[in-house]
C-alpha cells in the first residue's frame, strides 16, 4: 500500500497502480464483496483489475488507472469495450463495468494552490462524465470520506462501496436502482 501520508478524506498516497489495486480489494472486501484481482475472462488472455462480487449488486468488473497523463482513460475505455464488457469471469456475465482512477496530483492537492486543485477536480469530473455517456461507471475516491460507484450523478445511479474517513451515510446506502443503472448500461454501452 502506500505511506502513510493520506488525504482529507482518508485515501492514502500511492505509489504505484498494484498499491492501489490492494487497497481497493481490502476496502470492497471489508465492506461486503468478494474481491479477485487479475482476472481473465473465459478464454481470453486479457486480464481484468478487480472482479467485484456481492449479493446484492451483482458481479461488477472494475479497470484501475494510475492517471499520470496521457491516454490512460482512453485506454480503460477501449479495454473495457473491446475485451472486457458482457464477458464471462468465474462463471459469471459481467456487464456492469467502471473505471477506478487514481490521479497522483489530486491526492494532497488541498493542501496546493487552489486554481491546480480545481484544474485537478476538473479532470476528474470530465473522466466522469465521459465514462457515465458510454455506460461506464466510475469509482471516485478522491472527493468524499465515502467512496461510490457511480453510473450518472443522480443518486439511483450510485451503489454504496466503501467508507474511508467516515461511513457511509444512511441516505447514500438507499435510494439506487439497479434495473435503471442496468437500462442505462444496456443503452450506452452495448446499444441494445
Amino acid at each position: 500500500m502506500g505511506n502513510s501520508e493520506k488525504s482529507q478524506n482518508g485515501l492514502p498516497k500511492f505509489e504505484s497502480e498494484q498499491g492501489f489495486q490492494d487497497y481497493l480489494e481490502g476496502e470492497f472486501e471489508r465492506a461486503g464483496f468478494t474481491a479477485i484481482q487479475e482476472v481473465s475472462p473465459h478464454h481470453s488472455q486479457y486480464r481484468a483489475d478487480l472482479l467485484l462480487l456481492h449479493d446484492e449488486f451483482g458481479p461488477i468488473g472494475l479497470e484501475l488507472k494510475f492517471l499520470t497523463g496521457g491516454s490512460d482513460a482512453g485506454k480503460a475505455h477501449q479495454q473495457i469495450v473491446r475485451q472486457y464488457a458482457g464477458k464471462k469471469y468465474v462463471g459469471r456475465r459481467v456487464e456492469r463495468w467502471a473505471v477506478a482512477p487514481y490521479i497522483h496530483k489530486l491526492h494532497g492537492a488541498e493542501k496546493r494552490h487552489e486554481r491546480d486543485r480545481a484544474f485537478q477536480v476538473g479532470k476528474l469530473e470530465a473522466l466522469e462524465h465521459f465514462f457515465h455517456r458510454y455506460g461506464i461507471g466510475t469509482l471516485n475516491v478522491h472527493m468524499r470520506p465515502y467512496a461510490r460507484l457511480k453510473w450518472g450523478s443522480q443518486k439511483e445511479f450510485m451503489l454504496p462501496a466503501f467508507p474511508m474517513k467516515r461511513e457511509i451515510p444512511e441516505r447514500n446506502r438507499e435510494g439506487y436502482d439497479l434495473e435503471r443503472i442496468d437500462d442505462r448500461i444496456d443503452t450506452r454501452l452495448y446499444q441494445r
